[in-house]
């Protein structure tokens, strides 16, 4: 699992932001629409998504992104939970064993502590 510090970056005004991701998303899509399209991934977009549902007590906010492919990492669907309440109950150990047991590699799973937010890449 990657832990970034973002405070360090460099932040935009949100409506910019939104229409950056919102383009990038769909160029993304349209480049890699059989992946995005197929029954096989929806599922496994859907099980991560119930794994964080389960894992956290709360958040603000569910988002899911078309990533395109880069260098790092295949094309991608990220599902980010923003500003999330952790659930004492709950063990992180747990959870990385969950989303391993779904093909998740510890590297397409980014922990934010500065924006309390989590993200998964599901390729």
């Amino acid at each position: 699992m990657l832990i970034k510090d973002t405070d360090a970056q460099a932040t935009q005004n949100s409506w910019f932001a939104v229409e950056d991701i919102n383009r990038r998303a769909e160029a993304a899509y349209l480049r890699h629409q059989e992946l995005f399209d197929s029954a096989e991934h929806q599922r496994k977009v859907a099980a991560v998504e119930a794994v964080l549902r389960d894992y956290f007590a709360g958040w603000n906010a569910i988002y899911q992104t078309a990533r395109p492919q880069t260098r790092g990492r295949p094309a991608n669907t990220e599902v980010k939970f923003n500003r999330v309440v952790l659930n004492r109950k709950r063990r992180r150990a747990d959870l990385l064993k969950a989303l391993t047991k779904l093909g998740i590699a510890a590297d397409m799973i980014v922990s934010k502590p500065a924006t309390e937010s989590f993200s998964v890449h599901v390729a």
